[in-house]
């Protein structure tokens, strides 16, 4: 199991660089777009890819748009991990054993190379194949990246930094409900596309278990 595992991971690895490598080399050469690669091409473990790649094996779906899709989202993970080593957030000056991008070349472009992540998801994004499913799987990567997921989970951390804990004000950004909120869809995130839901709505097996599910809780509350 342990072997593979970390043979669908390297899989993944491999499967996402090509694609990244692809995109990346269509960009203009400059400093922004050479920060972009150093940040996006310097390792990692491409979790988020093998994630969105095994799903969408369970469903047999591949193809360019889960390619986008896997793309798409590392490129989110890279745009983050840009912007909260910077010094008014984090202020590390290494990630994975390297100087972070502010320190390799300067504030301004890091931040730029950040923007520039996030914006070039979603052009990778928006250059698939379109269907109902895809554009639903689409914006639904976009929504937990920003104010109702990642960027509301970071608000929520640097206000709890900055203010007293007993005083941090939850309804602001949402709180524990946001976090909460967020959790649940970046497991739903990585469950591409329509059939993960019409799993649990039709008479798939996720149907079945959840049914089981419920006649169990209801046996053990009558027994209570």
């Amino acid at each position: 199991m342990t072997t593979d595992f970390f043979a669908a991971l390297a899989h993944a690895g491999e499967k996402v660089e090509k694609t990244l490598d692809a995109i990346l080399s269509a960009l203009p050469d400059n400093k922004v777009t050479e920060a972009m690669r150093y940040s996006l091409m310097s390792g990692g473990k491409r979790m988020r890819p093998a994630l969105v790649y095994e799903t969408a094996k369970l469903f047999g779906k591949s193809g360019g748009n889960i390619d986008r899709l896997a793309a798409a989202i590392e490129m989110i993970h890279t745009y983050s991990l840009i912007h909260d080593d910077l010094p008014c957030m984090d202020d590390d000056d290494f990630r994975r054993g390297k100087p972070s991008c502010h320190k390799k070349f300067g504030e301004a472009n890091a931040v730029l190379a950040g923007d520039a992540l996030l914006n070039l998801a979603a052009e990778t994004l928006l250059d698939g194949d379109f269907s109902a499913e895809y554009f639903r799987a689409a914006a639904f990567v976009f929504k937990c990246s920003g104010i109702y997921g990642m960027v509301g989970g970071q608000a929520v951390d640097i206000d709890a930094e900055t203010q007293n804990s007993q005083t941090h004000d939850v309804k602001r950004w949402g709180g524990v409900h946001l976090l909460r909120r967020q959790r649940r869809r970046i497991q739903r995130a990585c469950q591409i596309r329509g059939k993960f839901r019409q799993g649990f709505s039709g008479g798939g097996r996720f149907a079945r278990l959840r049914a089981g599910r419920r006649n169990q809780l209801r046996q053990n509350s009558r027994r209570a």
